[in-house]
């Protein structure tokens, strides 16, 4: 054999093993790839199963307790119209304790917590809705109740409602409206939720509600 065929023999060789090399490469690195994948993937599902059950496990324990509003009328023609039913059910199986007197709050202020109800009102204009600011002369400081007074006993399985008067907080113009509550649970009352929202309440302005200016 010539020294040039041995030469291209060694090199034919020498491509064949870098082709192998390289081929075994890639599949290590593949098999590497899917292996990471799958350690990713589980992971993933892992995280998601803790989320499910941390977020039924929240669900569970606030569905023993709802805070709903309701209104009379959808039209409201006077103040009084206004006067906001606050309904409180009790779905578990021990006591409860509910807030007897409710004191509005601000969403923004001094003292956000020192009150117990923050309530959120919106104008339908256009085909969305605008929340609208408060306007009276009412402070949010919480006034004295005396310890024996602050709460209600609400017995399994029962409900009891509580009324508010929301145009005391507003003065509103003619059009459609939406209402809702934010009920900040006393850490009195076993719960270990903080708060509850309401439904969104619709109600319809036919006049114009001015409580302070027309008293």
């Amino acid at each position: 054999m010539s020294l040039d065929i041995l030469i291209l023999v060694k090199l034919v060789a020498s491509y064949n093993r870098s082709q192998m090399n390289s081929y075994q490469q890639k599949k290590y690195s593949a098999q590497y790839n899917y292996i990471l994948n799958i350690n990713s993937m589980k992971r993933i599902f892992f995280v998601f199963l803790f989320l499910i059950n941390a977020l039924n496990s929240t669900c569970q324990k606030k569905i023993n307790f709802l805070f709903s509003i309701k209104l009379d009328s959808f039209n409201v023609n006077e103040e009084k119209d206004l006067n906001i039913r606050l309904i409180f059910v009790n779905f578990g199986d021990t006591n409860l304790l509910v807030t007897r007197q409710l004191q509005y709050t601000y969403k923004k202020g001094i003292r956000p917590k020192s009150g117990d109800l923050i309530w959120e009102v919106e104008k339908l204009s256009k085909g969305k809705y605008y929340e609208q600011s408060v306007k009276t002369l009412f402070s949010p400081l919480p006034f004295y109740v005396p310890k024996e007074e602050q709460f209600d006993t609400l017995a399994p399985k029962k409900n009891t409602f509580k009324i508010f008067p929301l145009y005391y907080f507003y003065q509103l113009d003619v059009g459609v409206y939406r209402v809702r509550a934010k009920y900040i649970i006393p850490s009195q009352s076993g719960l270990p939720i903080k708060f509850l929202y309401s439904n969104w309440l619709k109600f319809n302005i036919k006049k114009p509600i001015r409580y302070f200016s027309s008293s």
